[in-house]
């Protein structure tokens, strides 16, 4: 379109955000609220007296879910005899109720996992681990996130058994 002159009027701003939603103002500033993550690609097309323009910028708005936290709090002994068992606890970030992992890893490399879920408080509690054999073992505990938050891993936790 052409500037200056009765061609140069705008009538209207056609927002197309991408998630299947548009909006329609006579004015240059709109506000949306995206209620999934993703990229999305967003156009505008400005219709006046002298016709329409879009513009079309590719995966222009990156919405990413909020960040979340998983911590392991404690293991109840550092070092236990084979066939004695451990209790392990943690907290998810901002509290959710929750599947969560914990992998155990020796020091030969050998892993294994087991399955607890977390209260709606995000503690939860793995009691009577029973590891599968001597080392010095390493525990760390993930959650997979949800629609609003993302997945984390927690610290590392370390145990010995003899």
């Amino acid at each position: 379109m052409q500037a200056g002159g009765p061609s140069s009027i705008i009538i209207k701003h056609a927002w197309d955000f991408g998630d299947g939603t548009t909006d329609s103002v006579r004015t240059t500033v709109t506000t949306h609220t995206y209620d999934s993550y993703g990229n999305f690609t967003v156009s505008l097309t400005v219709t006046g007296l002298g016709g329409s323009d879009t513009e079309t910028k590719e995966n222009y708005i990156i919405v990413t879910r909020k960040p979340s936290d998983i911590t392991l709090d404690s293991i109840s002994l550092s070092e236990i005899t084979f066939g004695e068992s451990l209790t392990i606890t943690g907290q998810i970030n901002p509290a959710h109720q929750s599947q969560v992992t914990l992998t155990f890893t020796n020091d030969n490399g050998e892993t294994g996992t087991e399955t607890v879920t977390s209260g709606t408080d995000g503690s939860f509690t793995l009691i009577d681990y029973f590891p599968t054999g001597g080392g010095t073992w390493d525990v760390v505990a993930g959650w997979e996130g949800d629609s609003d938050h993302s997945d984390a891993v927690s610290n590392t936790l370390t145990f010995a058994v003899n």
